[in-house]
């Protein structure tokens, strides 16, 4: 998953520029206990998959145009059969069922499936609930720097994989953050908590 090693380090290197060594502290003990428990699995002769040459493919591959472009031919095979421009096909007909029966199917880009299942009306009405929850976000950005880092994993994953309606539940943390950022509830406790913090100051 290249987008989701990309973002370990951006997240990383946010969190360090932004409280100094309190975060190394957390980090370093993690790296540590993820290297000895990777020596322990491939030693153990449990995993014959070679992660070092994984990684390494990952990397070399992390441009758009290589992750794009090898799932160039599986996506656009989809235009020719889409008949709905305007309102969609109809939502997870291009899913991961109709590719397990056969059929053609979207399952490496969101933004594909988003165009074809929901027409040109679904994907503009979705996009502008996007920035309009990008906006708020950045608009109280210190209360929700967290919900915008989701917003641009999700914004660049989302280019590659079919990120938000795959057989597992991690589109979650997308729909959780947008609820967050409209939730007013939630915006005045954080704003109380930054209030109180600075008052003990």
């Amino acid at each position: 998953q290249r987008t989701a090693m990309l973002f370990v380090f951006i997240v990383m290197f946010f969190y360090i520029m932004k409280s100094g060594t309190k975060y190394l502290m957390f980090f370093a003990p993690v790296v540590i206990i993820s290297y000895f428990a990777y020596v322990s699995f491939t030693s153990s002769g449990y995993s014959d998959i070679a992660v070092e040459d994984l990684i390494k493919d990952r990397i070399e591959k992390m441009t758009f145009s290589e992750a794009f472009g090898e799932r160039e031919g599986k996506v656009f095979r989809v235009f020719p059969v889409w008949s709905n421009y305007l309102f969609g096909d109809g939502l997870g007909v291009y899913g991961h069922t109709a590719y397990y029966n056969g059929f053609i199917s979207v399952n490496d880009c969101a933004y594909i499936k988003l165009i074809v299942e929901n027409g040109i009306f679904g994907i503009c009405f979705f996009l502008y609930i996007l920035a309009k929850s990008a906006l708020r976000a950045w608009h109280y950005r210190k209360y929700f720097y967290c919900e915008l880092l989701i917003f641009v994993f999700y914004i660049i994953a989302m280019t590659g994989s079919d990120s938000l309606s795959m057989d597992i539940v991690h589109s979650i943390f997308f729909w959780y953050s947008i609820g967050a950022v409209w939730n007013q509830n939630l915006l005045s406790t954080k704003e109380d908590i930054k209030l109180k913090s600075i008052l003990k100051l």
